[in-house]
C-alpha cells in the first residue's frame, strides 16, 4: 500500500485527514494565501502528493509543519554549482 494515491472516499475521512495534516502545515495558513493541493483536491483532482506512507497511513509529501524555520532564500546573484 505504500506511496498509493490517497483519495478520502468520503467526508469524515477527508476531513480526518486534514485535520491531521493539513491544519498544521505552513503550506495551509491564510497568509501565503493557503494550499493550492487543498484546493486542488476539493475541486476533485487526485493529488501526486497525497499517498500512503509505509505503514499505510495517508500523509502528504508537500507538508512542512507549522513550526519550522522559513526556508533561507537563495541568492540570485550566485550561480548553481550543481545545474
Amino acid at each position: 500500500m505504500a506511496g498509493k494515491p490517497f483519495r478520502p472516499s468520503n467526508f469524515l475521512e477527508g476531513e480526518y485527514f486534514i485535520a491531521q495534516n493539513c491544519r498544521h502545515c505552513r503550506c495551509d495558513r491564510l497568509e501565503r494565501g493557503g494550499c493550492d493541493l487543498l484546493l486542488g483536491a476539493m475541486a476533485g483532482s487526485d493529488l501526486a502528493e497525497w499517498k500512503y506512507d509505509n505503514i499505510g497511513i495517508p500523509m502528504c509529501s508537500a507538508f512542512e509543519a507549522d513550526g519550522d524555520p522559513e526556508p533561507t532564500p537563495r541568492c540570485t546573484e550566485t550561480p548553481d554549482m550543481f545545474a
